[in-house]
């Protein structure tokens, strides 16, 4: 019976000066701010790869290298898909990255997509500021963006898609297609 305590308290403080209790380790993703994949980590715990001394970033005052968003989890073998991720279609991506891209990078609209038939542009825009006394026209912002699906009947090089007015200027949204 003294063996058996001896035994369980022995587990007992072993498990339990674990800091979060879990010393299972996983594959891990790397993922930079944008969402684009970096290396894969294995075989190391949560704590280890957060801890990471060899993984080239710097430590915070606290010794955390790598941040919750700087990761997930990596399923071994989990499938891949098309997705739609506000509007912009991601190739052969996991789950596990679509749920991370949503938690960490402002992902609202997440729509799964057949790669064989989903059909994306991508659309040089510029906003511009119409003046309402003169018609002078300034652009003031210009991007590149993708656009897929339905979205894409409605587009045509020209479209102007009123975005706002004031009391002095009207401010468009122009499309071209590249």
């Amino acid at each position: 019976m003294k063996k058996l305590i001896v035994l369980f308290s022995i587990s007992f403080l072993i498990y339990g000066c674990n800091k979060n209790g879990n010393n299972q380790t996983y594959c891990w993703q790397l993922v930079d701010p944008a969402g684009n994949l970096l290396e894969q980590l294995c075989n190391m715990t949560e704590d280890q790869l957060t801890h990471c001394s060899f993984c080239g970033y710097p430590a915070d005052s606290t010794g955390v290298t790598i941040h919750s968003c700087m990761y997930y989890k990596a399923t071994p073998n989990e499938a891949v898909s098309c997705w739609i991720l506000n509007g912009r279609l991601y190739k052969n991506v996991t789950l596990s990255y679509v749920n991370h891209m949503k938690s960490c990078n402002g992902i609202s609209t997440a729509v799964i997509a057949d790669c064989n038939t989903t059909i994306c542009k991508n659309w040089y825009c510029k906003n511009v500021n119409v003046s309402k006394t003169t018609g002078d026209s300034t652009v003031y912002q210009q991007d590149y963006n993708q656009f897929c699906g339905d979205t894409l009947n409605t587009l045509f090089t020209g479209r102007l898609v009123k975005l706002y007015d004031t009391k002095d200027s009207v401010y468009y949204r122009e499309f071209i297609h590249l």
